[in-house]
Parts: C-alpha cells; sequence; structure tokens
C-alpha cells in the first residue's frame, strides 16, 4: 500500500505504447501521451474527459515558467531578470525514457542571453486516476534572482469548473501568503 496521501500505482500489465513521436500511458481511467517533440505532455484524458491537449502547435503541458508581472518591490531584480533574457525562455526537449510504470521527461530551457535550466520531470499515475508530476528544474550558467519559479499549462477550454488544494482564492506570491489561506477551492466559469 502506498504511503498515506500517496494515491496507490497504477496496476502493471498495461505497457506504454512508444513511437518516434510520442509514448503513451494508460491506466484504467487515465491516458496521458508525452510528445518527444516538446518534451512534455501533450494530451491527458482523464475518466473519457479531456484535460489537455496541444492544439495548433500551442503546447498546453506543463511548461517551466520563471517569470510574473514585477512589482514596485521587484526593482531591485527587474533589470539583471531582463538584461540575462530571462523573460524569453526557449524549451528543448531532450529524451523521454519509461522505466516501470513512470515515465521521465528533460527538456533544457535556455535564456535568450545567459543561463537557464535543466527541468525533469517524474510523472507517475495512481489507479484512482491521478496523474502525479514531481519536477526538478536545475539552473545552469547566469541566471539572476527570480521572481516565480513555477510550471504553466493551458487547459481544455470545454473545462468550467475548478477545484484544488492550496492557497487562494487569488492567484499568491511569497510575500501575500499571508492575505492567502490554505483550503480546498473552487471555482466556475
Amino acid at each position: 500500500t502506498a504511503p498515506a496521501g500517496v494515491p496507490p500505482a497504477a496496476p502493471a500489465g498495461v505497457p506504454p505504447v512508444e513511437t518516434p513521436v510520442a509514448v503513451t500511458m494508460t491506466t484504467p481511467r487515465a491516458k496521458a501521451v508525452f510528445s518527444r517533440a516538446t518534451g512534455t505532455l501533450c494530451e491527458l484524458v482523464l475518466d473519457g474527459k479531456t484535460i489537455l491537449r496541444d492544439s495548433a502547435g500551442i503546447v498546453a503541458g506543463p511548461q517551466l515558467q520563471v517569470e510574473r508581472a514585477f512589482t514596485d518591490a521587484d526593482n531591485w531584480m527587474r533589470r539583471p531578470f531582463m538584461e540575462k533574457g530571462m523573460s524569453q525562455l526557449s524549451h528543448h526537449a531532450r529524451a523521454i525514457r519509461v522505466e516501470d510504470d513512470k515515465v521521465f521527461t528533460s527538456v533544457r530551457v535556455t535564456g535568450a542571453k545567459s543561463g537557464g535550466f535543466e527541468f525533469e520531470t517524474v510523472w507517475s499515475f495512481g489507479e484512482d486516476g491521478s496523474v502525479t508530476a514531481e519536477n526538478t528544474a536545475t539552473p545552469f550558467g547566469d541566471v539572476p534572482a527570480l521572481p516565480r519559479v513555477g510550471t504553466f499549462q493551458r487547459l481544455d477550454p470545454s473545462l468550467e469548473n475548478l477545484a484544488w488544494y492550496g492557497r487562494g482564492p487569488w492567484e499568491n506570491y511569497v510575500d501575500r501568503c499571508e492575505g492567502c489561506d490554505v483550503g480546498l477551492r473552487s471555482e466556475e466559469r
């Protein structure tokens, strides 16, 4: 059994499908497709409902992002951030590999003028349909102070209700955490 709070692993027996273009993992409740061209998730279907899917060349799956709108308190970091090209990231897919019931993706993310990050994700799949992404971003080269480190993804436009456990109800930053309680949140469009 899995530790408390961790969904049990998906049942074995459904081997991944690997092609020159993608790797597909299927469980009884989920299908996850990983693009070799982008190095990230390009389609996710849970219980028959599309959660995300690349469309017209636009990457939907999670990509590393290190930028947010600068506030007045960020003036000290704005110039070095811009001078190092961190507002213009390029994502370069590396190898995708499958080991046991996990998918390992790797993307080299480079700034326009200096360093960047090796962005690696370990994807695992629970029998309850959950998909877990464990991200690691390792900086290289000349990387300035960052206002944010996180991922960005595009959900399917048909999704109208969203629920999450975390801070909210609005987006928040380290300096605003006190103003955003942790709890079960939901939003409708």
